[in-house]
């Protein structure tokens, strides 16, 4: 048996091997081992790959009766790109999870009122109804309400990978119509530039607001 401890560094671990002279000298006698191992060979892992740029996809949504659903993670629908109004909108207030553990009721009714207030946008942007539920059942609302609103084709604003995401996804995954997520030229701008922290993405904020016109 041996004691060593290890640091990540270029893809390899590299062991501090610890042996018993060591031991000893550093516990002040106090622990003496015996039959350490006298090598232990560090660790090694394959590169990382490279790092790919987010696929961002087109901002374009097919023309047909299009319907928008509004989540938690995007609330501002009225400043989305869509070059049509929707035929019908749906707000899904149910939070979805984001641990093992259950959600703070506090956190729950914030994410629901900032969903409300998402539908109040949507209505007054299209003067449209939209249907606001706080069910669970994401695959069955969203089934019965494409189906009751004949729709071709569903738009959400693009989704950032998490539980909210993961659980859309698996709701729309049967339909007979797409999901579309739609890019805000803000987020295509930004998305790809933050690779590196925020103080990799602060170099790139001058070229970023010349490319949205802001200066």
């Amino acid at each position: 048996m041996f004691v060593a401890l290890g640091r990540w560094a270029s893809h390899d671990w590299q062991n501090l091997f610890r042996t018993r002279f060591k031991h000893q000298e550093i516990t002040n006698g106090r622990f003496d081992p015996i039959g350490l191992a006298t090598e232990a060979s560090p660790l090694q892992e394959p590169a990382l790959p490279a790092p790919i740029a987010p696929r961002l996809g087109d901002c374009e949504v097919p023309l047909g009766r299009v319907g928008l659903i509004l989540t938690e993670e995007d609330c501002s629908p009225d400043r989305l790109p869509l070059t049509i109004a929707p035929a019908a909108t749906l707000s899904l207030l149910n939070p979805s999870p984001r641990s093992v553990l259950a959600n703070s009721p506090i956190v729950d009714a914030f994410s629901q009122q900032c969903v409300a207030e998402a539908a109040r946008l949507a209505r007054a942007k299209w003067e449209i109804e939209c249907l606001e539920t706080d069910s669970a059942d994401w695959k069955g609302v969203i089934t019965d309400w494409v189906k009751q609103n004949d729709l071709d084709v569903l738009a959400t604003a693009r989704i950032p990978i998490g539980p909210s995401r993961k659980r859309l996804l698996k709701a729309c995954r049967d339909l007979d119509v797409s999901l579309v997520e739609i890019t805000r030229p803000y987020d295509a701008f930004v998305w790809p530039c933050a690779k590196a922290g925020f103080f990799g993405l602060r170099k790139k904020i001058p070229s970023i607001l010349s490319q949205l016109d802001l200066i």
